[in-house]
Formats: structure tokens, C-alpha cells, sequence
């Protein structure tokens, strides 16, 4: 299970990058899926050291609430149990998880019929961040889907438009994985027209339309901004882990279980 925190933290390695001078700004990231949820949290930003302090959420039993980037390595802290563990290697990938459940339709296993639509356009200017222009993106594409459940062939459709903004100003990031489908057929363009777009990301939103053939369409939005960027300059002391912490390796879903000594 991948909780919320999760999520967001990893959604803050796409926004949180490298910039010349020390900032700070918020991070807000909104979902109309099942299970819906408003998160977000502050980043801080001192050259390649970085600090992301998740909003209080006691309906989320997350591993950790403040991610550290700094000296080559990343530290994540529980603040709820005064704990802190380091990152080892990536956790293996769910099936699923984060938007990409949002491109399949509710059977054990599905793939694309056909040939998918998938378009760019540049969509003008969008608003300010601070003193920064940005420029907004539009992408969106369809496919027919095939699947079977239980014996039973069954059929559907996706449609999506996803809305980017970007800083041209501001550095860009490596990672331009908020937006995957799953089907490769799909995300190879993504990953090509993503990786165009120049400089920051700085919001999205993406906008999903499901259906069973001959039922009705379904659409679920999720959405993510930044704002209140400032610069400053950032203390040093943020990216240091308190000396009255514990180290200990979490147990996910049951943080405090298991401590390393």
C-alpha cells in the first residue's frame, strides 16, 4: 500500500530542484479519485540541499513527515515518533499506483485496441510565480481499452487532457514522471513531450474520463500547484537531523515497529 505521504514526497522530487538562490514556496496537490484527498506541505531550497515538510495529517499513518536532501544522501524524519531512517534504494514500484490507476478500468487486466490518440499544443501564458512567467501546456489523448473478468470480454474508453505549467526561468528537474498510464504505447510520447517542455514545473492537472462500453463516463481530476515562493536565505540548520532523534528503519503502514540499534 502506498500511503499519501508517499506520494506527495515523491511528487516533491519533480518539483523540488536544484536553484541558485535560497527559496522556500508551498505545495498543494488536490484528488477527485475514490479515495479523495487534499495534501501539501513547504519546501526549502539552498543550492542542492533541500528540506520538504509535509502538512500535519493524523488519518495518515505515513513512514515519515520532513524528507532531507543534502550531502548526498536522503533523510527521511518521523516527527510523530521522533525517528529517522536513510534512504537505501528505491521501494519496488506497485502495480498501479499513484494516476496511473486513473488510465485503467476496473478489471484484473486490460491493454489498448487500436492506435491512441495522444496531441500537444502550447496553451500561452499562465500566472506568475513570484517574479517568474510561466507557460502553460496542453496534452491529451484517447484509447479504446479490452479486457476480460471472470470469462467475460469486456470493453471501455479513456480520455485525458492534462495541463502543465512551467517557469522557463527556473531550472528544470530530471523527473517528469507525474503523468504514466502504464501503456507504453502512451507514456513514450508523454515522456518525449514532458521532456521538451523548458524549465520548472510549477502545477498540473490532469483530468481523466473512463467508461465501460456503453455505460457512462466518469472523469477524475487531480490537481497540483505551487505558491508562495520567496527567496530567502535558508538556515543551515534544516538540513541537519536533530541530535535527539532515533534512527530506525520503518515497517510501512506501522511506523515505530522495528528500531535498529
Amino acid at each position: 500500500m502506498v500511503h499519501r505521504g508517499v506520494i506527495v514526497a515523491v511528487l516533491f522530487s519533480v518539483l523540488a530542484i536544484p536553484i541558485d538562490a535560497g527559496v522556500t514556496y508551498r505545495f498543494t496537490r488536490k484528488s477527485t479519485a475514490a479515495l479523495q484527498s487534499t495534501s501539501g506541505g513547504r519546501v526549502w531550497i539552498d543550492g542542492d540541499r533541500k528540506r520538504i515538510k509535509l502538512d500535519p495529517d493524523p488519518t495518515n499513518p505515513r513512514t515519515h513527515d520532513v524528507t532531507i536532501i543534502a550531502d548526498g544522501k536522503t533523510t527521511f524524519i518521523n516527527l510523530q515518533n521522533r525517528t529517522y531512517f536513510n534512504e537505501q534504494k528505491k521501494p519496488p514500484q506497485a502495480i498501479r499506483t499513484g494516476t496511473s490507476s486513473l488510465f485503467h478500468l476496473p478489471w484484473a487486466s486490460d491493454g489498448i485496441q487500436g492506435r491512441p490518440k495522444i496531441s500537444y499544443r502550447a496553451a500561452g501564458a499562465g500566472p506568475l510565480l513570484g517574479e517568474h512567467a510561466t507557460t502553460k501546456h496542453l496534452i491529451q489523448f484517447s484509447y479504446r481499452l479490452k479486457g476480460e473478468m471472470e470469462g467475460t470480454p469486456l470493453k471501455g474508453e479513456v480520455e485525458a487532457t492534462v495541463t502543465v505549467a512551467t517557469a522557463p526561468a527556473l531550472a528544470a528537474g530530471d523527473d517528469r514522471s507525474f503523468v504514466r498510464t502504464g501503456f507504453h504505447e502512451i507514456d513514450d510520447e508523454l515522456i518525449r513531450m514532458l521532456s521538451a517542455m523548458e524549465g520548472m514545473v510549477v502545477s498540473y492537472e490532469i483530468s481523466v474520463g473512463r467508461k465501460l462500453e456503453g455505460g457512462p463516463m466518469i472523469t477524475q481530476t487531480t490537481t497540483s500547484f505551487i505558491d508562495e515562493w520567496k527567496t530567502i536565505d535558508v538556515d543551515a540548520s534544516l538540513f541537519t537531523v536533530p541530535a535527539d532523534l532515533v534512527f530506525q528503519q520503518p515497517v510501512y503502514g506501522f511506523p515505530g515497529a522495528e528500531t535498529v540499534r
